[in-house]
């Protein structure tokens, strides 16, 4: 999790953004007698591995390297030396499933027709997967209960495209289950990519990485849905170096909320008090869902908080709509003890020619008085044509009912006037940049990070929406990103 500050933290809004960061993590870090399976070709093998699988990530073989470490321990020092020579530069894969130990998993063709009998594997057509011991193997035929999965089929597109890229390239795959099992409680956060299989290259000194995600199981998805051709990168490189401020850690975008905020809001224990407290009823979580958000993450050099979180919303409605919700947030801030000021517009003689009105709040502690957040909203009158996804028609023209409420946590709100926000191609509906390596040094990321995460310095992503497409909800998307990694330092 991001931390504001080593005293106080906002989970909410920057949970789902660390999550997002875990898809570079993600991509880095990753009895006694023998069982065969009934025979089948290496695409069903691994297939029905897949299918049984937490994450499974491929990698290439490098034999001026020694021995990767799970080769070693699963083998041997001398027969995962031998094995690693005959490799070359083949592929071979690792895979978890709920038990949280790595399996090692090998073409069959490397397979030497006598081996030591303490080895836990299991011969499963064109591959052989090998546990730690026998335990394990005896875990993985309960998985593998019912032998080879039947092929996929042509109309299985998504399927047969993870398969092709664990196939035949450096490449990740997770399921809903690995996704909790890294994310914990945190998972709500993440369901635009609760499955995914992406492939991975090095180019230069960056780590590239583009594939399909999907909230639900890639094979539930229509015939008619197809990869997305790789995008231009150059695009991800002038989203972020544009116009961008010294003091930015993180740079969101999206056309709709409801990608990174969605299924939380829909959680039980979120949308009870949402409707209870403050009025939020269904229908008003499905516009909040829609609106377009633009959220930063901005360092601050002095005061009580790290950074703070400024973050802009589209609102169906305006003012009008929504300043009752904003009203009872007031007055359970005013029963805490919090303070509320209101500041108004610069240059603007009276309350009535005011365009936006900004409202601060603070607290006062040991004498020393810091502002916490607030908020503000801009009405315009004018027409606008905003791109969002064009599949929601409420998105498409923005004048005073549909007004911008711009909110903060950590500081007051900046002063960014203009409509609309964001701006994104109705097909790229979300755009994240980071620095981890500024985030690492202010102590705002937590847990066992890959080393070059923690070095990098820019992390850009993006979704985009798959060929074949239509209009209503999503639930596949193309995902692309890189990852700038640090040069080494000269001696």
């Amino acid at each position: 999790m991001l931390r504001l500050s080593r005293r106080i933290r906002f989970p909410v809004s920057i949970a789902g953004i660390a999550l997002f960061l875990s898809i570079p993590a993600l991509v880095l870090a990753f009895m006694a007698q023998r069982g065969t399976l009934r025979s089948a070709d290496s695409n069903s093998s691994l297939h029905s591995v897949i299918a049984r699988m937490n994450l499974l990530q491929s990698f290439r073989g490098d034999p001026r390297r020694d021995p990767p470490r799970l080769w070693r321990e699963r083998l041997g020092m001398k027969l995962a030396s031998d094995l690693w020579s005959r490799q070359g530069r083949g592929l071979w894969w690792q895979a978890w499933s709920d038990d949280g130990a790595g399996y090692l998993i090998l073409p069959s063709r490397l397979w030497p027709s006598k081996t030591s009998s303490r080895l836990a594997e299991v011969h499963l057509g064109g591959i052989v997967v090998i546990g730690v011991d026998g335990l394990h193997r005896q875990q993985l035929l309960k998985i593998l209960d019912g032998g080879i999965s039947e092929p996929i089929s042509k109309e299985q597109r998504l399927q047969r495209f993870c398969l092709s890229q664990l196939l035949h390239k450096p490449a990740v795959m997770w399921s809903a289950e690995g996704l909790a099992a890294i994310s914990g409680s945190l998972v709500p956060l993440l369901q635009v990519a609760r499955v995914g299989c992406l492939s991975l290259e090095i180019k230069g000194s960056s780590l590239h990485w583009q594939g399909v995600v999907g909230s639900r199981s890639f094979s539930s998805a229509p015939s008619r849905l197809r990869p997305k051709p790789q995008a231009r990168f150059a695009d991800l490189l002038s989203f972020s170096s544009k116009n961008r401020p010294d003091d930015l850690l993180l740079s969101l975008k999206s056309t709709r909320s409801d990608l990174l905020f969605g299924s939380l809001l829909s959680r039980r224990i979120i949308r009870d008090p949402l409707e209870t407290d403050y009025g939020l009823t269904q229908k008003d979580r499905l516009k909040l869902g829609l609106a377009p958000l633009d959220l930063m993450l901005m360092e601050k050099r002095d005061g009580r908080y790290q950074a703070s979180i400024q973050m802009q919303m589209l609102l169906a409605g305006g003012a009008p709509r929504w300043s009752p919700v904003l009203d009872a947030v007031s007055a359970r801030l005013q029963e805490r003890g919090f303070d509320q000021s209101t500041v108004p517009e610069s240059g603007v003689k009276s309350p009535a020619q005011a365009s936006s009105r900004t409202t601060i709040w603070s607290r006062t502690d040991a004498g020393k008085t810091a502002v916490v957040g607030g908020w503000t909203w801009h009405h315009s009158k004018t027409n606008q044509n905003h791109k969002t996804n064009q599949n929601h028609k409420t998105n498409q023209n923005h004048n005073s009912l549909h007004n911008r409420l711009d909110l903060s946590l950590g500081a007051a709100p900046l002063s960014r006037p203009g409509l609309p926000t964001p701006q994104l191609a109705a097909d790229t509906p979300l755009r994240l940049w980071a620095d981890p390596s500024r985030l690492e040094k202010l102590g705002m990321l937590s847990g066992n990070w890959p080393a070059p995460v923690q070095k990098a310095q820019q992390l850009q992503l993006q979704l985009s929406e798959l060929q074949g497409s239509e209009t209503g909800s999503q639930s596949w998307w193309w995902m692309q990103g890189q990852l700038s990694l640090a040069q080494p330092e000269t001696p």
